[in-house]
């Protein structure tokens, strides 16, 4: 009876120190059923959330993750400070999901704290051998009063290379644009990127009296919005800003007319909007992108329409991509 008034009496104490950091090979977390799920991150979090225990313990605290059954994660954990195992089945977060770890570390250390609160009945646990005894169990509900609170996170930064490649239509006269280039997404918040990518273009012009070839090399800076960043199937808009250099090569068919090449800077706007497929690490995207071209060389045939990639476009671009994680 002394022991349980006691045990009571350290529930109802709020202790003012912070927590020791407990051992990392006091805990064990066993989630080889859960593919792109890091087990040391669900151990540190475990670490904080019950170092007052497991630094007195004399026990290995035991976490098994199984994610089987779709959309599920089933978690059980081998208690001993009362001997008893604990399980329990919570929603399975996204692959992509940030804090996918913290959330699970996080339900694993809510089962150990319902294992510890028998240790508050009136009615004693079952007695275990000495030798299994340790100072843990008075600890254990000790922190059942004193909950660790962790701080808001933030997500972590997640970098997508891409390759991309695309076609534009500037006028119904002329032939497509083909645009090819690289990306970065450095996601900096869960619904937010910073992106660059450099990129190539280059159109063909065909005319009565000769033909041009236009090209613009850019490097392009912006932003990005994901409308659904904890789901497989995501929406995004892209708004970018490019500069760089372009020229334009161009001669006459028809003997008679006069053609020459230009060179010069170029500058483009673009909008782009569309879906995006995230499955583990792959990322493929199509956007519908439209834009303005403000500064583009321009080639010039005598007695014929200019040719140039300046002015309003609309068209197509596939990406294809990886996540690299942190």
């Amino acid at each position: 009876m002394i022991r349980e008034l006691s045990i009571a009496c350290c529930v109802l104490l709020v202790a003012s120190a912070s927590p020791a950091r407990a051992d990392p090979k006091r805990i064990t977390v066993d989630a080889t059923q859960c593919a792109d799920l890091d087990s040391e991150r669900v151990e540190r979090v475990l670490a904080i959330e019950l170092a007052e225990v497991t630094t007195h313990a004399t026990r290995t605290l035991t976490v098994r993750m199984s994610c089987s059954v779709a959309s599920m994660v089933r978690i059980a954990v081998d208690d001993p400070v009362t001997g008893k195992e604990l399980s329990r089945e919570v929603p399975a977060p996204a692959a992509n999901e940030p804090g996918r770890e913290r959330a699970l570390g996080l339900a694993a250390s809510q089962l150990f704290l319902a294992s510890w609160l028998e240790l508050l009945s009136p009615t004693p646990p079952p007695s275990r051998p000495a030798d299994a005894r340790d100072d843990s169990a008075e600890v254990a509900a000790r922190l059942l009063a004193r909950r660790i609170v962790l701080p808001p996170q933030p997500p972590p930064h997640r970098l997508e290379i891409v390759a991309l490649m695309g076609g534009a239509v500037r006028t119904l006269d002329d032939l497509p644009a083909l645009v090819l280039g690289l990306g970065a997404r450095v996601w900096i918040a869960p619904r937010f990127a910073l992106l660059l990518d450099p990129s190539f273009i280059t159109a063909g012009f065909k005319r009565h009296r000769g033909e041009a070839h236009a090209y613009d090399v850019l490097l392009s800076a912006g932003v990005g919005l994901r409308v659904f960043p904890e789901r497989m199937l995501d929406l995004g808009a892209e708004l970018r800003v490019a500069g760089g250099y372009g020229w334009v090569s161009a001669q006459s068919t028809d003997g008679v007319s006069i053609a020459g090449a230009t060179a010069g800077p170029a500058l483009d706007v673009q909008l782009g909007a569309g879906p995006t497929l995230r499955a583990s690490r792959v990322v493929a995207s199509l956007r519908v992108i439209g834009g303005i071209t403000l500064l583009s060389p321009v080639g010039k045939i005598v007695g014929e329409s200019d040719a140039t990639l300046a002015g309003g476009y609309i068209g197509l671009c596939l990406e294809l991509g990886f996540n690299l994680g942190e």
